[in-house]
């Protein structure tokens, strides 16, 4: 399945209350997102992943995602 359909997934693992097997999921795909150079894709990932901490209280793991999605964005508005 491509990257797009498994976040797809993913958002579906979620609505289907299985936060675990999507956090898996998201954390497995980072890699090849990485190797495809795809921004916009990791920071889908890292948006289910904090809404995943933050439905589990996981507010440090929330922290991180934030400061992540922060540090992509600052690079593009460097750029402009």
């Amino acid at each position: 399945m491509s990257i797009t359909g498994e976040l797809a997934r993913a958002r579906a693992l979620m609505f289907a209350a299985d936060e675990p097997t999507a956090k898996e999921l998201l954390l497995s795909l980072m890699p090849a997102i990485e190797a495809a150079d795809r921004d916009d894709q990791m920071l889908e990932v890292f948006a289910q992943l904090g809404e995943i901490y933050l439905i589990r209280s996981a507010l440090d793991g929330v922290r991180e995602c934030i400061r992540r999605i922060d540090d992509c964005l600052d690079i593009y508005a460097s750029i402009l």
